[in-house]
C-alpha cells in the first residue's frame, strides 16, 4: 500500500512547488511518486467548486461547498486511489482532507459536520503544513480575496498541526524553497515515514 503524504497550507504558500520538490527527492531515492492535486480535475464536481468560489456561493453556502469539496475527494478515493496504491510508493497530495477542516471552520461551518467528512477520507500517513507569507498575486477567488479569513485559516492550520506532533510537521515558507524542501524531506525522514 502506498503512502500518503499530504502537503497543507493557506492559498499561495508553495504548495504546489513543494509537492513537485518533494517528488523529484522521492523519485531520487527510487520510490515510485505521484502528485495529486486537490480538487481532483477529472471529477465532474471541480467546475463546480470553482464556480463557487468565483461567483461568491461559497460564503453564501459555506456548508454545502465543504460538503462539495469533501465529495470531490471521496469520488477520487472511491475510484482511483485504491488503484494508485498498487502502482505507487508514494501519492503526494497538494492539499487533502484537512483543508475541508480548517476553511470550513475558518467560514463557520461547524466542526462537527466538517470532521465528519474529514474521519470518510483516508487519513495522511503525514501532513505538512506550510505557514507564512503568501507570494504576491492578484486574488483569483473569494477566499484569496478575504484577509481575515485568511488569517483564521493560518491560525487553525497551526493549531491543528501542533496538536499532532507524531503524525505532522509545520514548516515556515517563508524560507528558499530549496531550505524550505529540506526541511520537508528531515521531517519525513524523522517521521520514518520516508527512508532514504
Amino acid at each position: 500500500m502506498s503512502k500518503v503524504i499530504a502537503i497543507e497550507g493557506p492559498d499561495r504558500v508553495g504548495k504546489a512547488t513543494q509537492t513537485k520538490l518533494l517528488k523529484r527527492y522521492l523519485q531520487s531515492l527510487g520510490y515510485k511518486t505521484l502528485i495529486v492535486e486537490v480538487p481532483i480535475r477529472s471529477n465532474f464536481t471541480y467546475n463546480l467548486i470553482y464556480w463557487m468560489l468565483q461567483n461568491g456561493l461559497v460564503k453564501k453556502f459555506p456548508k454545502f461547498f465543504q460538503w462539495l469539496q469533501y465529495f470531490n475527494r471521496q469520488v477520487f478515493q472511491w475510484f482511483r486511489l485504491e488503484n494508485l496504491d498498487k502502482d505507487y510508493d508514494y501519492v503526494v497530495m497538494d492539499r487533502w482532507s484537512l483543508s475541508t477542516v480548517i476553511y470550513g471552520s475558518a467560514s463557520g461551518v461547524p466542526l462537527e459536520f466538517t470532521e465528519k467528512l474529514y474521519k470518510r477520507l483516508r487519513e495522511p500517513d503525514y501532513t505538512i503544513v506550510l505557514l507564512g507569507n503568501s507570494h504576491s498575486h492578484e486574488a483569483e477567488d473569494e477566499y484569496e480575496k478575504d484577509s481575515e479569513l485568511q488569517k483564521r485559516v493560518r491560525t487553525l492550520y497551526y493549531e491543528w498541526a501542533t496538536a499532532r506532533p507524531d503524525t505532522s510537521s509545520v514548516i515556515d515558507c517563508n524560507d528558499s524553497r530549496e531550505n524550505v524542501a529540506k526541511n520537508i524531506q528531515n521531517c519525513l525522514i524523522k517521521s520514518n515515514t520516508v527512508v532514504e
